[in-house]
C-alpha cells in the first residue's frame, strides 16, 4: 500500500493540472478506472456517464525511498514515478493538450519553495483548500503517441499520449509527509 506522501502526491499532480491546464477534468487511474464513462454524480448507483475530451490521467507506476543523512538528521528521499495519460478527441487535440501539460510541469513554482507543484496535505483543510506540506520536483521524459488502429475504433483511448513523470520530494524521518523546518530544501548538498 503507498503511504501518504505518494498518494497525496498524486493528487497534488492531479490538483495541479485541473488548475493549470484546459482540459475537461484530470483523474488518478484505479484498478476499475474506465476510460470512457464516469458514474453519474446526480444519479448514484450503477449509472455512468461518458467522460468529457480532452482529460488527463494520472497512473501510478512506483515509489522508492532511499534514506541519507545531513547533520546527523536521517532523511529520506521519495522518488515518485507516474504516467500522465492525455486523451483527447482529435490527433491535434492529443498533441496541444500534452504540450500543456508538460510546459506547466517544466514551469511550475510551489506557493512553499520555489520550483516544483505544490504538495498538500490533504488532511488537513486550510481556507478554500488544503495546507500546503512542500514541494516535488517534477521531471518529465519523453512523451510516447498512440493512434486508433482502425478508423473505426470509438473510444476515449483513440488518441492518448503517455508522459512518464518523476516526482522527487524530501522527508525528515518523523515527518507524516514533507519536513518543512527549514533543514533542507532542494538545493543543499
Amino acid at each position: 500500500m503507498a503511504d501518504k506522501l505518494v498518494d497525496y502526491a498524486t493528487k497534488s499532480l492531479v490538483h495541479h493540472i485541473e488548475t493549470y491546464v484546459s482540459v475537461d477534468n484530470a483523474y488518478i487511474v484505479t484498478p476499475d478506472f474506465d476510460w470512457n464513462r464516469k458514474p453519474n454524480p446526480s444519479d448514484p448507483g450503477n449509472k455512468t456517464t461518458a467522460r468529457g475530451l480532452p482529460y488527463a490521467a494520472v497512473q501510478l507506476i512506483g515509489s522508492l525511498e532511499e534514506p541519507w543523512s545531513s547533520s546527523a538528521n536521517i532523511l529520506y528521499q521519495s522518488d515518485i514515478s507516474v504516467d500522465i495519460h492525455i486523451c483527447a478527441g482529435t490527433y491535434t487535440a492529443c498533441v496541444q493538450n500534452t504540450s500543456d501539460v508538460k510546459q506547466s510541469l517544466n514551469s511550475a513554482s510551489s506557493v512553499v519553495s520555489g520550483v516544483g507543484v505544490t504538495l498538500y496535505d490533504f488532511a488537513t483543510p486550510s481556507g478554500g483548500f488544503y495546507t500546503a506540506a512542500g514541494t516535488l520536483q517534477i521531471e518529465t521524459k519523453g512523451t510516447e503517441y498512440m493512434m486508433a488502429e482502425s478508423q473505426d475504433e470509438e473510444s476515449n483511448i483513440k488518441f492518448r499520449s503517455v508522459t512518464p513523470v518523476s516526482m522527487t520530494a524530501f522527508r525528515d524521518v518523523t515527518a507524516t509527509l514533507l519536513e518543512n523546518k527549514g533543514r533542507i530544501n532542494l538545493t543543499d548538498s
